[in-house]
């Protein structure tokens, strides 16, 4: 469905799932991918029934500065968590020190580097929750 060039991405710095995260009907393959410095980039690949290297085209919905985000720290799980009829990405963040919090990405059908807004609905203080023991049911 998609290929790249050599060097422009790494599998082995991306944590994926799957659901229709743009609400058109279709499975959407999510990427958190870890843009080096503690920065991340959050990439929708649209579904398609198209066959071919370039039948899909992969886009960016959220991206963070360096220093705010860890993929290593991300678990991920997929889910209409908001009810709104598309999938959402919940991500499980360990900040280390046995601290931890639970943030939402919404579904979206837009574009963009601010096109979904996550938002935290679970947090600990340090030395309460070892997020790294912790497993996440896709």
């Amino acid at each position: 469905m998609w290929a790249t060039g050599p060097g422009t991405w790494s599998v082995n710095s991306s944590v994926v799932g799957s659901g229709d995260f743009t609400g058109d009907g279709k499975a959407d393959l999510l990427a958190l991918v870890d843009q080096g410095n503690a920065s991340a980039g959050l990439y929708v690949f649209p579904g398609t029934s198209a066959r071919g290297d370039n039948a899909t085209a992969p886009y960016r919905v959220w991206n963070t500065n360096p220093g705010t985000w860890s993929v290593a720290s991300s678990k991920l799980a997929v889910g209409d968590f908001d009810a709104d009829g598309k999938a959402d990405l919940e991500v499980l963040y360990d900040y280390g020190n046995k601290s931890a919090g639970v943030w939402i990405f919404p579904g979206t059908a837009s574009k963009g580097d601010i096109a979904t807004v996550p938002y935290r609905v679970w947090w600990v203080t340090p030395g309460v929750f070892d997020a790294s023991l912790t497993a996440v049911a896709p």
